[in-house]
């Protein structure tokens, strides 16, 4: 028998392994975890964490942020005050280049806690989708390095105190932040979408199962149609269901759109 995996959605999910031979290789466990109460309480206070304004939420990731953009940048300043014998400009302008690196080092742990706590862990679930939404908010916050480093120095030679002109450069440049992080998830998130949806569409296509004649089964055949139009053979694909129809057709009606995501997953892994 050809290697496969069968998703059978329903309340308890069965995963099944299937190996050359056709032993089972795995069964997911039925039994609920001790920890099952506690890991639903916080998914919920998770969904609900996403029901408050994207304000509030940027504002709440911003702040942390700060914080350890602050702690970086001490760290990085204690650091080259212990350095003697340093360049001059860099002697004259140690506020400053500890400010630029801080800055520089403290952008992947924004990124991961925007991802978090603002926009969502879907946004980043993917390779393309994190590496263009972490070159996007380099891009942003590389405008805003260049920026704040300038206001800060200003803010400094103008006799203002490091930590006054601190806050205030980063309170100004958070409102800028804010709208073109924005956009750029949105923009990458639906460029990975696009191309996810032309690719199923150019490999795959979803067509009922006219050869079942019982009205109650909902279910869907995924078929792979080649470049010529034609389609491949299916018969690995039909007895996966054939398996499924007779082990579990309870009468109860399947979910369309699970059984199409699982297979285009199940696929997905051997083509």
């Amino acid at each position: 028998m050809t290697p496969g995996i069968v998703f059978i959605p329903s309340s308890s999910t069965l995963v099944q392994g299937i190996n050359r031979g056709g032993a089972l290789l795995f069964r997911e466990s039925s039994a609920v975890p001790a920890t099952a109460p506690s890991r639903s309480l916080l998914v919920e206070l998770y969904k609900r964490w996403f029901q408050i304004s994207s304000l509030i939420r940027f504002s709440v990731s911003g702040n942390i942020g700060v914080v350890c953009f602050y702690i970086i940048e001490r760290m990085l300043y204690a650091q080259l005050c212990q350095i003697d014998g340093l360049p001059d400009i860099l002697e004259e302008y140690k506020d400053s280049v500890s400010y630029f690196f801080g800055y520089l080092l403290q952008i992947f742990t924004q990124h991961l806690l925007n991802a978090t706590l603002v926009y969502g862990l879907d946004t980043i679930d993917t390779r393309e989708k994190y590496l263009k939404t972490l070159i996007g908010q380099f891009s942003v916050y590389g405008f805003s390095l260049f920026g704040s480093t300038i206001l800060n120095l200003a803010l400094l030679r103008y006799g203002i105190d490091r930590n006054t002109s601190f806050f205030t450069t980063m309170i100004l440049f958070a409102i800028v932040n804010y709208f073109l992080i924005q956009w750029v998830v949105q923009r990458a998130t639906a460029a990975a979408y696009e191309k996810d949806m032309a690719a199923r569409k150019k490999g795959y296509t979803l067509l009922p199962n006219n050869n079942n004649k019982n009205a109650r089964n909902k279910r869907t055949v995924l078929q792979r149609v080649s470049r010529g139009g034609a389609t491949e053979s299916r018969s690995w694909f039909g007895r996966i269901f054939r398996r499924q129809r007779r082990e579990y057709n309870s009468g109860e009606e399947v979910d369309r759109d699970e059984v199409n995501e699982s297979c285009v997953a199940f696929v997905r892994q051997y083509r």
